[in-house]
């Protein structure tokens, strides 16, 4: 078990329900632990916090070195840390959907990243920010990758930004205004969050949360482009579930974040 692995701080009612597991303050480092046991103690950590649907693969033997350091904040999580693994993957199960209770905002703090995700690539250096929120991705991390991670529930998000599930598949460039800023705001945030109050840490996870409007995130009717792209994503997914006789609309309409009227709608008006 982990138990000895995790220095957790001291133990805090939580104010808000949170659906992740571990609700206080740890310092997880692999350098802490046993060097033929770093492997099987970093893919047991990361099923506890992340599922079994995340998965760390093609980790160079026996150089594992990394670390993740994580706090609550009120109903999120903020976790900094080195991936012991340089490529990560997300897979939905077959027939399961893409419903996601989860939307994680993550910062590059230093290293590179190549990231497939909602049919794009994007490369991601040094301050960037990129979302996820259900979607299947595959990440490609330099050795010196750092990652700074804000996982919000979705409930949350969807209720002040309807149009945030949109974001995933972009990059938000360093030298974007927008993006200096959602920097700054993580930051300090992750500093100063574990010495608030639990009405604080709410206030501030609020805060967040509508920083995020500074995007510009359109919530309405999509442009030709976006439904483009929706068509291709809608297509791509039919053909890697073609066979699997579980499969059916309601989970290519999870698979899009959209309701199964809109999937109709989405078809009969390409």
């Amino acid at each position: 078990m982990l138990n000895h692995e995790l220095q957790a701080g001291p133990q805090r009612a939580a104010r808000h329900p949170s659906p992740w597991p571990l609700a206080a303050p740890f310092d997880f480092d692999l350098r802490h632990v046993d060097r033929e046991r770093r492997a099987s103690a970093w893919l047991e950590w990361n099923t506890r916090v992340f599922g079994a649907g995340i998965r760390p693969v093609n980790s160079p033997v026996g150089t594992l070195d990394g670390y993740v350091r994580g706090a609550p904040l009120a109903a999120g999580q903020f976790y900094r840390m080195r991936p012991a693994f340089r490529r990560v993957l997300r897979q939905l199960a077959p027939g399961g959907g893409c419903a996601s209770d989860t939307f994680t905002v993550i910062l590059q703090l230093s290293g590179s990243a190549v990231v497939c995700s909602a049919g794009r690539t994007m490369r991601c250096g040094p301050e960037d920010v990129r979302f996820h929120c259900g979607d299947e991705f595959e990440e490609d991390m330099s050795q010196d990758c750092e990652l700074l991670l804000l996982r919000l529930p979705m409930g949350l998000v969807d209720a002040q930004q309807p149009g945030a599930r949109s974001l995933p598949g972009q990059r938000l460039g360093a030298a974007d205004p927008a993006t200096r800023l959602i920097r700054s705001a993580l930051l300090s945030a992750y500093d100063a969050g574990p010495a608030l109050t639990p009405a604080q840490q709410s206030c501030l996870l609020m805060s967040l949360i509508g920083l995020l409007g500074v995007l510009r995130i359109e919530a309405g009717p999509c442009g030709p482009d976006r439904v483009r792209r929706r068509i291709q994503d809608a297509l791509r997914y039919v053909d890697q579930h073609l066979f699997d006789s579980s499969f059916g609309a309601l989970d290519l309409a999870g698979r899009l974040h959209i309701s199964r009227r809109r999937l109709d709608e989405l078809f009969v008006g390409a």
